[in-house]
């Protein structure tokens, strides 16, 4: 296990144009401490898609700050 845990978090929310919603992001932790050191907010609606990120992330042991990329270039992918 690397010195980073990724997990997927979710955030309900509410729009005018589309009502309830609810949207995940993934966050990285440092294992050693539990303490976030970096959020990607509103990656996506389908929780299925987000895990498959997170999990890909924690197998590659992903360094945090190539997270952004790899959120925008699964994006890009789907």
């Amino acid at each position: 296990m690397g010195m980073y845990q990724y997990r997927a978090i979710l955030k309900k929310g509410f729009s005018q144009d589309i009502g309830s919603f609810e949207s995940f992001g993934i966050q990285a932790v440092l294992e050693a401490s539990n303490t976030v050191v970096e959020t990607v907010f509103d990656v996506s609606t389908d929780g299925t898609f987000v895990q498959r990120i997170v999990d890909l992330s924690n197998q590659l042991e992903l360094d945090p700050i190539h997270l952004p990329d790899v959120v925008e270039d699964a994006l890009c992918e789907q």
